[in-house]
């Protein structure tokens, strides 16, 4: 297995005139006005906004909802999130940095990479990975959002009201956009990469070719539990396999983040900034990491450093960090904080830093619980247990921990149903993906909660202001859309589900 190479002075360099030119706070700025700039800029601009959307704010609500993480008791950031609440002004920042910033410059890559140049020749290396990244790009928006501007979107002032693509069609082309990457890096003629311009994969190419088929893997899961869309998943997920080609361990898709201003990992940024109070483990999947005895609960959390939970692991029922008594006594030292290993300060020291801590696009082990529910599903005949267990195993290496560690995980909590039900063995593969997700992959572990409903035993928050039962299904709209875009969708709420969430 190949591994990505680590730019370092280049992702710096990027980030910082990212960060000049394009200011995350200015809600003026028109999310359908494309910037031109040449390739070679953009795409690593580009890079830059979908790692500080997806390690800040969308990391944060998505590790709240899935019951990673929660509110800590003497601080107030996220309590309105913690009752499942959002607001439609908390929105503008992380759609614009996607629309504006994001999309924005994979469409200037696409179009810059596709011109001749003197001597006749185009990049069709950057379009490639730009129209694999803005897939991504948009299968988040849309699983957050569900519809969103998409057919009409970033036209400028040729359209500054773009219409709203139903989920159904935004997915269609997501795909439709991966198979045409897919093809282009399968062309012999492609001998050229982006190399240092790529701030993933430095360039290999191979890689992105895995990623974009993991990714059209998921897009298909995504979509399997509409009965409508069994068949067409079901010849989807085969030709996946047909392919072959699947991120693998040692391959996750992750951006670097270094111990420098304005290059830190966005969360770690974010915390140190509002309050390092503000976020505490979630008893939801500490307490169940503890009781298996899960030794990624220490690179996922660190221990209680004062009070009577110190050098122990101590989190808080979600929701209720505002409901505990003689909130005077306590400081957020009495409870885990998620770890320096996933850009939180818990364990932080002089030599061990948050700042430093990757954002994860995808992960290996997701990538192999793929396609165990795949197989699963869909009776491909390529082991279901043996992909389920390969998961595990490169979820532990990620870590620095031992092979032994994973085979005595597999061996017992972490055990596959092998005599047990589909549905058994469903919960099995989903809830793993859960655990693996801890932290790093926030808004996807909430994503496959809404779609999987697993784990079973997740109850919702004991502050929550959505009535009995109810988990938030989406995101609200942007109040700039609700002010610029006469087409923004009416009536969506929290409780309102995207179109693949049947269960």
């Amino acid at each position: 297995m190949k591994r990505y190479k680590i730019i370092t002075l280049l992702f710096a360099t990027v980030l910082f005139v990212t960060a000049c030119k394009k200011s995350w706070l200015d809600i003026n700025q028109n999310p359908n006005n494309p910037e031109s700039a040449p390739y070679n800029l953009t795409l690593p601009s580009a890079i830059g906004a979908i790692g500080y959307t997806m390690g800040d704010q969308f990391q944060i609500w998505g590790n709240i909802w899935s019951q990673s993480w929660t509110q800590g008791p003497t601080a107030g950031q996220y309590k309105s999130w913690d009752r499942y609440i959002q607001s439609s002004t908390e929105m503008d920042r992380p759609w614009q940095q996607m629309y504006s910033d994001a999309l924005t410059d994979l469409d200037n890559t696409i179009a810059s990479a596709s011109k001749k140049d003197a001597t006749g020749n185009d990049r069709q290396d950057y379009v490639a990975v730009a129209k694999i990244l803005r897939s991504y790009t948009y299968q988040v928006l849309t699983d957050a959002y569900g519809d969103i501007p998409y057919a009409e979107a970033l036209q400028g002032v040729t359209n500054t009201s773009p219409k709203y693509s139903t989920q159904e069609t935004v997915y269609k082309g997501i795909i439709a956009s991966l198979n045409e990457a897919i093809t282009t890096i399968e062309d012999p003629l492609l001998v050229k990469h982006p190399g240092s311009d790529d701030l993933i994969f430095g360039g290999d190419m191979t890689l992105w070719y895995e990623f974009a088929n993991t990714l059209r893997l998921k897009c298909y899961l995504r979509l399997s539990n509409i009965p409508s869309y069994n068949a067409f998943c079901k010849a989807g997920v085969e030709e996946c396999f047909a392919n072959g080609y699947f991120i693998g361990q040692g391959e996750d898709v992750q951006i670097k983040f270094f111990d420098k201003q304005f290059n830190a990992n966005p969360l770690n940024t974010t915390i140190k900034a509002l309050s390092v109070a503000n976020i505490i483990a979630s008893k939801s999947i500490l307490d169940s990491l503890a009781g298996r005895t899960d030794k990624r609960i220490d690179k996922y959390f660190a221990k209680a450093t004062t009070g009577g939970s110190a050098g122990a692991h101590n989190g808080i029922k979600q929701g209720t960090g505002e409901l505990l008594a003689n909130p005077a006594t306590l400081t957020h030292t009495n409870y885990s904080l998620p770890s320096y290993n996933v850009g939180g300060t818990g364990g932080e020291s002089t030599t061990l830093t948050g700042k430093t801590a990757p954002v994860v696009l995808m992960s290996a082990e997701e990538s192999f619980l793929l396609q165990a529910e795949a197989d699963l599903r869909f009776v491909l005949g390529a082991d279901a247990k043996a992909l389920y267990e390969s998961g595990i195993k490169a979820g532990f290496a990620h870590w620095g921990l031992l092979a032994a560690d994973a085979t005595a995980y597999i061996a017992g909590p972490g055990a596959y149903p092998t005599t047990g039900t589909t549905d058994q063995k469903a919960e099995k593969i989903a809830t793993e993906k859960w655990y693996s997700m801890c932290g790093t992959q926030g808004f996807e572990s909430w994503t496959e909660f809404r779609r999987t409903k697993y784990p079973s035993f997740l109850t919702p928050s004991a502050s929550s202001q959505l009535g009995a039962g109810n988990y938030p299904a989406r995101f609200v709209y942007p109040s700039v859309e609700s002010t610029r875009n006469t087409n923004m969708p009416a009536g969506k709420t929290l409780t309102s589900k995207v179109w693949w969430d049947t269960k």
